[in-house]
């Protein structure tokens, strides 16, 4: 749990703060998520060696082994301020919520996260849902049809139009 009383810090870029969030609700649009809810057919990650979970892409993808020895270098930087510690363990509540851990201030806390934000919008992965222009689901007698807006300002309107056929 975060620190009471303690600001969070999230990234500039509303794109890699939208995956940070979804990244921490477990609702992101990795294949495991995606098909634990019927959208992808496999949870497979596209390199083929592991399952596109958090903890894999963040600490496992070969896909990003280029851009995670850039975190863990950003992240032990952080660790090594302060010899008495003892050695690091990178980890997915380390990365996404070093405020849960006793042995990092707050401006080490923020600088981890200053990594996994770069770590995050350097993927280039949409981890935030789609945008929907529509999605048509049909029964025997009633037509329903979806249609999901979204504005700058980040606020949805989710209009049901139900139709006989």
């Amino acid at each position: 749990m975060p620190r009471v009383g303690c600001k969070l810090c999230f990234p500039n870029d509303r794109c890699s703060a939208i995956s940070y969030i979804r990244l921490l609700l477990h609702d992101c649009m990795l294949k495991a998520h995606q098909h634990r809810i019927g959208l992808e057919a496999s949870n497979s990650c596209d390199c083929v060696l592991g399952i596109d979970d958090i903890e894999y892409f963040l600490l496992l993808c070969t896909l990003y082994d280029d851009l995670r020895q850039v975190l863990k270098q950003d992240v032990t930087k952080v660790w090594e301020r302060c010899e008495s510690r003892g050695s690091m363990n990178l980890s997915v509540q380390l990365l996404l919520l070093p405020f849960a851990s006793d042995q990092v201030t707050y401006v080490e806390c923020c600088d981890i996260l200053s990594g996994t934000f770069n770590y995050i919008r350097n993927s280039q992965r949409q981890l935030q849902l789609q945008t929907l222009s529509s999605l048509h689901i049909s029964s025997s007698s009633i037509q329903c049809h979806y249609q999901l807006t979204t504005s700058v300002k980040t606020t949805c309107e989710l209009k049901v139009i139900y139709q006989r056929k």
